[in-house]
């Protein structure tokens, strides 16, 4: 069964040398999409810039699949690292994701996840985010 949920997606460009958490460049998002509960996990889905997003969220693993102006598919699994593609449909990009850590606390009424990760595009480290999501049910305490 799909509930519809609010979702606050806040993001943390962290500096990849030399700084602390201190220095993060912090931007917030406030949504609106669906969750789902699937098999060892939840269902995110979600429309933003035109693009639709689905996540899977399991206990140390997260899969992201954007599709539409910009395309991507990515795995994040705490300690581990991934090949991904991402294309703005002229350009396809392969890019190595690392992640730090993966933090769920899913349930059927929403909940929080967090993605601590790089990235590195042909070997050379590009940016650092870490991503926590918020959903509750909708009309809930994130966005009405």
């Amino acid at each position: 069964m799909k509930i519809p949920v609010d979702i606050k997606m806040k993001t943390e460009s962290l500096p990849l040398i030399g700084s602390d958490d201190g220095d993060a460049e912090v931007s917030e998002l406030l949504l609106k999409g669906e969750l789902r509960s699937i098999e060892g996990g939840y269902m995110l889905s979600y429309r933003s810039n035109m693009t639709d997003n689905t996540v899977a969220v399991f206990d140390k693993l997260v899969t992201v699949n954007r599709s539409g102006s910009i395309s991507s598919q990515l795995v994040f699994e705490e300690g581990r690292s991934y090949f991904g593609t991402f294309s703005d449909n002229r350009h396809t990009l392969q890019m190595n994701t690392v992640t730090r850590k993966v933090e769920a606390n899913m349930g059927d009424q929403g909940g929080c996840f967090l993605i601590d990760y790089s990235i590195s595009y042909g070997g050379s480290m590009f940016e650092r985010n870490r991503i926590t999501y918020t959903v509750v049910p909708e009309d809930g305490i994130v966005a009405s």
